[in-house]
C-alpha cells in the first residue's frame, strides 16, 4: 500500500510488554501525527493482546496511549480481542482518545483475517468516514460475520453490525 497509495508506515516487531509500551508511545509523538492506522497484530483473548506468556489488558494500553489516539484508528488483528465487554471497548476508545477502535470478536483463520484486512485496510485508506468505512465493510458481509469483525467509533457509535451469537 505504501507503493499504491504513497502510504507511509513503521514497522517493528515487540517481545516484551516493554518495546509495545515504548512503540505505542513512540507512535503519540508529533512526529508520527500523520500515521493514523495503528495495527496490533498479536495473539488475542477478550479484553487482551498476547506477548509470549504475558497478557497485555485494554486497561494498560489505554494507560500507555493515554488521549495519544485522538483522531487515529487502532485495530486489533488479534483473536477474540472485541469480545470484551461493550461498555469496557468504548472507555478503552475513550480513555486513548481514538476515533475508532476495531477487530475480531472470534478466533480467526489467518487466510481469512488476511483477505478481510486488505479489504479493510483499502477502505481506511480511501475513506474519511469511519461510517463510509462501516458501509464498504458490509459488502463482505459473511465474512465479517464469520471473523466476529467489529469496529466501535463516534459518541457514543457503534457499528451497525452485530455478529450473531
Amino acid at each position: 500500500m505504501e507503493c499504491r497509495r504513497r502510504i507511509g508506515y513503521f514497522h517493528d516487531r515487540v517481545h516484551t510488554v516493554e518495546e509495545l509500551d515504548r512503540l505505542l508511545k513512540k507512535w503519540g509523538q508529533r512526529q508520527y501525527r500523520s500515521y493514523n492506522i495503528g495495527y496490533l497484530a498479536f495473539h488475542g483473548s477478550p479484553g487482551r493482546v498476547h506477548l509470549g506468556r504475558r497478557a497485555v489488558t485494554l486497561d494498560h494500553l489505554a494507560e500507555v496511549l493515554n488521549g495519544a489516539c485522538k483522531g487515529k484508528t487502532l485495530f486489533f488483528g488479534s483473536c477474540a480481542v472485541m469480545e470484551a465487554d461493550y461498555e469496557d471497548i468504548e472507555e478503552f476508545r475513550r480513555a486513548t482518545g481514538a476515533r475508532c477502535v476495531m477487530g475480531y470478536r472470534e478466533d480467526v483463520d489467518w487466510f481469512e483475517s488476511m483477505a478481510f484486512e486488505l479489504l479493510l485496510f483499502d477502505s481506511l485508506t480511501t475513506r474519511k468516514r469511519m461510517d463510509a468505512v462501516d458501509r464498504d465493510l458490509m459488502q463482505h458481509k459473511e465474512l465479517r460475520r464469520r471473523l466476529g469483525f467489529d469496529m466501535f467509533y463516534g459518541q457514543p457509535r457503534r457499528s451497525h453490525y452485530r455478529p450473531r451469537r
